[in-house]
């Protein structure tokens, strides 16, 4: 009997230390690179492109898309976005990032990664354009990118934020 019962204590043990395990998080890098991460965006448009007799009819329907990824705890993300055809890939890997979209365009492609903590995107853009693409990617902590506006200029941006306590303000009004 008292066998049996150290027998069931070393199963519990054995089965509970595999998940604290499981969810520690060792190396910073096993959230993933941005690199990476982009290079999947890529793959995942150059897929989504491809126009095929089958694919067709159902791009046709669907032609404004969100795709939210959040990784870790109290990530947040606001979007109102007014298009014809929008692409958006929002990731957040770690804790308390913050998005902000409102953005008004006739196409609008957007790929904003956040990989750290404390790190903010506030996108802006109340005047009608006809392309917003932007590719964002924040890898550290207390970053904050302000992008209000969009022109020629910026239409086709792309910031890339490493470190900690950054500010980037771009203000791309006519």
């Amino acid at each position: 009997m008292k066998s049996l019962k150290s027998i069931w204590h070393i199963i519990l043990l054995l089965l509970f230390s595999n998940t604290l395990i499981a969810q520690t998080y060792n190396n910073s890098q096993s959230l993933g690179s941005a690199d990476i991460i982009l290079q999947n965006i890529q793959q995942l448009n150059v897929l989504n492109s491809q126009n095929t007799p089958s694919n067709r009819l159902r791009n046709q329907e669907i032609r404004n898309r969100v795709n939210i990824q959040q990784v870790g705890i109290q990530n947040d993300i606001y979007t109102n976005t007014i298009s014809q055809s929008s692409s958006i890939n929002l990731f957040q890997f770690g804790g308390n990032n913050e998005i902000v979209l409102g953005v008004k365009a006739r196409a609008i492609q957007e790929n904003i990664i956040q990989t750290g903590f404390n790190n903010a995107v506030l996108d802006l853009s109340p005047s009608t354009t006809q392309l917003h693409r932007s590719q964002v990617v924040q890898n550290g902590t207390n970053q904050r990118l302000i992008w209000l506006g969009s022109n020629s200029i910026s239409e086709k941006l792309m910031v890339r934020m490493q470190g900690r306590k950054q500010t980037v303000l771009i203000r791309s009004l006519r």
